[in-house]
C-alpha cells in the first residue's frame, strides 16, 4: 500500500482552479499528484522534479514530466502553478523561485504554495506565516492564505478573504 499523499486533498479543494486549465506542478514526487490533477479536469499538466531525479515514471495522458524548472519555461504560460515544497521555493533554494513562477503565469493565473507551518510547536522546518506572506506578496499581486489540517479527514481553512465561515466539502 502506498503512503498517503497529503497533496491529493489540497488538489481536490482546488478543483475550480484546475478544471480546463494548464497546470504546472513543482515537485512531481511519485506522479500521483499529476495524475490526480488530470482526473480533476486539468487540460494539461507539466510536472517537474528538480535535480533530474523524477520518481514519476508512469506515462499519464495529459502529463509531461520534466527534470527541472528550466524545462517548463518554454511550455508556459500556465493558469495555475502548484508548489509542493513551499519552504525551498520561498527561500529560493529550489529551481523555481517566486519571481520565476510569476513569470510563468498567464495574466489571470494563480500560484498555490503548500508549506509546513513553522509556527506550530511540533514543526520540523517549514515557513512561518509572515515569512510566507512577505515572500509571496513581494512578487505576486494578490495573496490569499489558507491552512490544511488533519482530523478524521483533511480540513482546509481559508484565512484572508475567505468565503465567510467554515465550509465542509465531503467530496
Amino acid at each position: 500500500m502506498e503512503p498517503f499523499d497529503r497533496r491529493l486533498p489540497l488538489y481536490s479543494y482546488l478543483r475550480p482552479l484546475i478544471e480546463g486549465r494548464r497546470v504546472l506542478e513543482v515537485g512531481a514526487g511519485s506522479g500521483r499528484g499529476a495524475e490526480h490533477l488530470v482526473s480533476l479536469g486539468a487540460s494539461a499538466v507539466v510536472s517537474i522534479e528538480e535535480g533530474g531525479s523524477s520518481r514519476a515514471r508512469a506515462r499519464i495522458a495529459g502529463v509531461t514530466f520534466a527534470p527541472h524548472a528550466r524545462a517548463a519555461e518554454g511550455q508556459g504560460p500556465f493558469d495555475l502553478v502548484i508548489v509542493a515544497d513551499g519552504a525551498s521555493f520561498v527561500r529560493g533554494q529550489s529551481g523555481l523561485d517566486v519571481a520565476a513562477a510569476a513569470r510563468l503565469l498567464a495574466p489571470e493565473g494563480f500560484v498555490v504554495v503548500a508549506v509546513e507551518n513553522a509556527d506550530r510547536p511540533q514543526a520540523r522546518g517549514g515557513v512561518g506565516y509572515y515569512e510566507l506572506q512577505d515572500a509571496l506578496a513581494a512578487k505576486l499581486p494578490n495573496v490569499r492564505m489558507f491552512g490544511q489540517t488533519p482530523f478524521a479527514a483533511i480540513g482546509i481553512a481559508e484565512f484572508d478573504g475567505g468565503a465567510g465561515g467554515l465550509q465542509i466539502d465531503s467530496g
